[in-house]
């Protein structure tokens, strides 16, 4: 989808009252439900209303489109991330390798649904490669303020770099967590997590 289409597509009616903001609220944890279980292209408009309990009418009140709740979704997604990571930012106390490591396992593994359902939906949507482009680079940036705040003389580059490698590692965070055995799972990602801490301790 070129950039003109993904801007139709964020073209969802807001909510003007609190009624219709948990209106909204129901319809897009519906379509999570639905886009996970049955993929973008095979969900109807109908069964998310009906999950949602609201007639069809109502859902294209306020999203036009699957397209449009896939932005939404999307749009979500991101903001709960980064809003994650601005408040990681402001905490001193991840200055410390080790905290700054758990930390972000931690996050990748409270996002895991929500991110595999991004990028199924980045996959399947059609909306196009600035979605991508803006979730990747937001994430980066938010990345390296994070490495920036323990080390601040740090050359910009260099933290753009190990924010790649960081973000990299994230995403095995969220592989690991798809092990269905939880002893393999939870060891797993324990090493995971000591590898994450002795690369920060000597890159810092």
């Amino acid at each position: 989808m070129d950039s003109q289409n993904a801007s139709s597509a964020r073209e969802a009616r807001a909510p003007q009252r609190r009624r219709g903001e948990r209106r909204v609220a129901a319809l897009l944890e519906a379509s999570a439900a639905i886009f996970s279980e049955k993929g973008f292209q095979a969900a109807t408009m109908t069964e998310i209303a009906s999950r949602a309990a609201t007639a069809v009418g109502s859902l294209y009140q306020f999203f036009p489109s699957k397209q449009s709740l896939a932005v939404a979704l999307l749009d979500q997604y991101r903001d709960r991330l980064f809003g994650m990571l601005d408040a990681l930012a402001a905490r001193t106390d991840l200055r410390d390798a080790d905290a700054l490591a758990d930390a972000l396992v931690g996050l990748t593994l409270e996002t895991r649904g929500e991110r595999a359902l991004a990028l199924r939906l980045l996959d399947e949507s059609g909306i196009g490669s600035g979605c991508r482009d803006d979730l990747r680079g937001g994430l980066r940036l938010r990345l390296a303020a994070l490495l920036r705040a323990r080390r601040p003389e740090t050359d910009p580059a260099v933290l753009d770099g190990t924010a790649l490698l960081l973000m990299g590692q994230m995403k095995v965070a969220g592989w690991l967590a798809e092990e269905p055995d939880a002893a393999i799972r939870e060891a797993a990602i324990a090493q995971l997590a000591r590898m994450l801490r002795a690369y920060l301790h000597v890159s810092s």
